[in-house]
């Protein structure tokens, strides 16, 4: 997707990006069951999942960029990560609808219809958003290009990997870090700590919806203090205090572990 939109606009990406992940959310919400339908419905998840895969590789680069060309350069750290937790606002809102669900529904109901509830609420949301995109302009930089006729004459994908070969690899390694930071302990941990510690859910949940709003706050005051000190500063600070505060973690899991 980053590759088209430097060829086509950043908008257009970003209105494909948000239909790829907002129509297939709302699919699975309505899939049906292996009862139904047989192997088709497991092939049928897989394919909307790779749809959502996708979706979410081109979804937050193309919102970094949107806003990056959009803002004062004196404060666009600050805009990325304003962005940023309102990404992790999102999955705030997941956490609180699957607690909300978990405490209203049974096991049983869960398993047969509650399940598909925040599929069908992601959908809808996402369908809403599609809608106020395309209220949204394309960034000046894009428009300058364009009206210049300046943009590529090859096929950006090709000049990237030829010529910026030490800042794709930086940005590989930054990306791997972003999966450490967001991935593992928002998004994996819950379900390590239900299924390996025995924690209730609901318990479970409330820890995760408090280091989520942490990290949103996180996210804030890295992104104002990276326009005044330097993001390579803030980045090497923040890495520091993610890596102390994993060990912590995981040795406090280990040494309660003894005791169950």
């Amino acid at each position: 997707m980053a590759h088209f939109g430097d060829l086509l606009g950043r908008k257009r990406m970003f209105m494909l990006s948000i239909a790829l992940m907002a129509i297939p959310t709302l699919l699975i919400g309505c899939l049906p069951t292996y009862a139904t339908v047989g192997i088709a419905a497991p092939l049928l998840l897989l394919l909307l999942r790779m749809m959502q895969g996708a979706a979410i590789g081109g979804e937050a680069p193309g919102a970094w960029v949107f806003v990056s060309e959009r803002v004062s350069p004196r404060h666009r750290s600050l805009a990325c990560g304003t962005l940023s937790a309102g990404l992790t606002a999102g999955i705030l809102l997941d956490s609180l609808i699957a607690a909300g669900i978990g405490a209203v529904l049974t096991d049983s109901h869960l398993l047969t219809w509650g399940w598909r509830v925040p599929f069908l609420l992601g959908g809808a949301f996402g369908l809403i958003a599609m809608h106020l995109r395309r209220l949204l302009q394309e960034t000046p930089v894009f428009a300058e290009l364009q009206a210049r006729k300046a943009l590529a004459s090859e096929l950006p994908i090709k000049t990237v990997l030829r010529d910026h070969r030490g800042g794709v690899l930086l940005s590989m390694l930054l990306t791997w870090l972003l999966t450490a930071a967001v991935v593992v302990p928002l998004l994996m941990m819950p379900t390590l700590l239900q299924k390996g510690f025995g924690i209730s859910m609901q318990s479970e949940l409330l820890a995760n919806s408090l280091a989520i709003v942490c990290t949103m706050l996180g996210n804030i005051v890295a992104g104002s203090a990276a326009d005044r000190f330097g993001a390579g500063r803030v980045l090497v600070i923040w890495s520091v205090l993610l890596g102390v505060s994993f060990w912590l973690f995981y040795f406090g899991v280990r040494q309660d572990a003894r005791w169950l």
